[in-house]
């Protein structure tokens, strides 16, 4: 699913409609390891961006845990989402980060993390230490995912000239090499457009 012309519409409606774009595609066949999808939208002096991605990419495996090593695995890979000031640098503007927020499978659902608190994965630390001690069910919600499991995090900028926003460049292939390439979308207030990264080109144009 491509996004459609977006030249006239308003920015809830052009983030609702990448999001969109992003959950459809993930949805028909884009679960493919050594893969994953990277949706960008920008307006005003806003920037979102949404990232998502088998597990196996990130943390070489999609089951559930089986021992401290792997549940420990679970949880850095989450650490390192929420900090992407080492996985996204932008061309053309200046961005700060205002928030981010990552979940990942099996350490007990999404963390939102403020930018000045780049640490706080206690929470999914815990879970991931007592996960052998969960409820049935929730093996069970678990088990039916097992397959598909993924890793996904939305990133919310402030840019002070987003308008001049003219790259975005990924740099998801050095902390997680299982990732091969990712799928790109980005749409702004005027454009709109696509293409795919790998380690050999990571930067995302946008103009």
């Amino acid at each position: 699913m491509r996004p459609k012309d977006v030249t006239n519409l308003p920015r809830l409606t052009l983030f609702s409609m990448l999001l969109m774009a992003g959950d459809v595609t993930a949805q028909h066949g884009a679960h493919v390891h050594g893969e994953a999808l990277l949706t960008i939208a920008a307006s005003e002096d806003a920037l979102h961006i949404a990232f998502e991605s088998p597990g196996a990419n990130l943390v070489g495996f999609e089951h559930e845990p089986q021992n401290q090593q792997q549940r420990q695995a679970l949880v850095t890979a989450a650490q390192k989402l929420a900090s992407p000031a080492k996985l996204l640098q932008f061309g053309g503007a200046e961005c700060q980060l205002q928030e981010a927020d990552v979940t990942s499978p099996y350490t007990g659902g999404s963390t939102e993390v403020a930018p000045t608190h780049h640490a706080s994965h206690t929470e999914h630390s815990e879970h991931s230490e007592h996960s052998e001690h969960s409820e049935h069910s929730e093996h069970s919600e678990h088990s039916e995912h097992s397959e598909h499991t993924t890793f996904s995090a939305t990133y919310h900028y402030r840019c002070d000239r987003v308008k001049t926003l003219d790259s975005v460049y990924v740099n998801l292939f050095d902390p997680f090499p299982g990732i091969q390439s990712i799928e790109a979308q980005w749409l702004t207030a005027t454009r709109q457009g696509a293409g795919v990264l790998t380690s050999e080109n990571r930067q995302l144009k946008l103009q």
